[in-house]
């Protein structure tokens, strides 16, 4: 991921990874998030995208992960992914 030729589409290819290791395994997934820094006070880490993957196909781990979530955006993006999710 630190390739200089993927610097164009590192995130999109990163999201895609989270999403496809989230069905596979959601705690690797949300370590793997949590591993990457968030670079500014609001940009919003990684783990919320394992959260919304989680938030319409199995809610229950998706609640059950909200409490690694890191403070901030990260965790009023999540918690608004599980709420879509539960109305769903």
């Amino acid at each position: 991921m630190s390739d200089s030729e993927i610097e164009g589409y590192r995130d999109r290819l990163l999201k895609s990874f989270l999403e496809k290791l989230t069905d596979q395994n959601a705690d690797k997934a949300i370590d793997l998030a949590l591993s990457r820094p968030i670079k500014g006070a609001k940009e919003i880490g990684l783990e919320a995208i394992v959260i919304d993957e989680l938030s319409f196909s199995d809610t229950d781990v998706a609640m059950r992960l909200l409490n690694r979530v890191r403070p901030g955006p990260t965790q009023l993006a999540a918690f608004e992914s599980v709420s879509r999710g539960l109305i769903f």
